[in-house]
């Protein structure tokens, strides 16, 4: 958007605007993160989660990313939600992604989990998709931005479920 701005191609601005917030509405959805962005993020996904009949259960605050950007947030979190509504229009049944936020002395953790198909277990980071030049970047995108803020994350696989689990540690 910035780009077209400073091209002063306004309309090309708003037009993409505006396709990001196809299916966004200004419904309230059930979601309080402590983090107006990744709210933001979560009700735009909302029609998706819903398309899919995802169940989307988050228990936790996220208020201790108050002072990180928001392209930041959204690169963590989009990412994450995108990997794990993927993995969940593969599953038959019981579609859901879980979000749990933890907070110790020293560290705050983002756990997801979401069900992966049975089919599958060693393909778990690679793209199925056509065009793979154009994909599998998002764990390296939310990598990089982890480390830029003292947190990083990993992944393991519990039979038929991903569970992502992002520290950041209190510096």
């Amino acid at each position: 958007v910035q780009g077209l701005l400073e091209k002063e191609e306004h309309e090309k601005a708003r037009e993409y605007i505006s396709s990001l917030s196809k299916g966004f509405s200004n419904k309230f959805y059930p979601v309080l993160s402590g983090n107006d962005t990744v709210d933001t993020l979560i009700k735009m996904k909302y029609p998706l989660l819903k398309e899919y009949k995802i169940d989307l259960k988050f228990a936790g605050n996220l208020d201790f990313l108050k002072d990180m950007e928001p392209i930041d947030i959204c690169t963590i979190f989009a990412n994450l939600l995108d990997n794990a509504i993927e993995a969940c229009q593969k599953v038959q049944e019981d579609r859901y992604i879980q979000i749990e936020v933890k907070h110790g002395k020293y560290f705050h953790m983002i756990c997801l989990k979401n069900p992966v198909s049975s089919e599958k277990k060693t393909a778990l980071f690679k793209t199925e998709k056509k065009e793979k030049m154009l994909h599998g970047h998002g764990i390296g995108n939310i990598r990089r931005t982890l480390s830029g803020h003292g947190g990083n994350i990993s992944y393991n696989r519990q039979e038929y479920i991903v569970v992502a689990q992002v520290i950041f540690y209190n510096q």
